[in-house]
């Protein structure tokens, strides 16, 4: 569970999912993550989406 300022900060950020669609963008997303193009810098698993 997350409360507080880290709820906020998740809230508002987002992470790239990996499936068979992001794939092909793999070496595109990986040097977004390193470089701090996207705010929270990992992938997601698809079970981390949902149900």
């Amino acid at each position: 569970m997350v409360i507080g300022s880290e709820a906020s900060r998740e809230a508002n950020s987002f992470v790239i999912i990996r499936t068979e669609m992001t794939a092909a963008a793999k070496d595109r997303y990986d040097d977004l993550i390193a470089t701090g193009g996207i705010p929270m810098a990992r992938w997601g698993l698809k079970r981390s989406a949902g149900p």
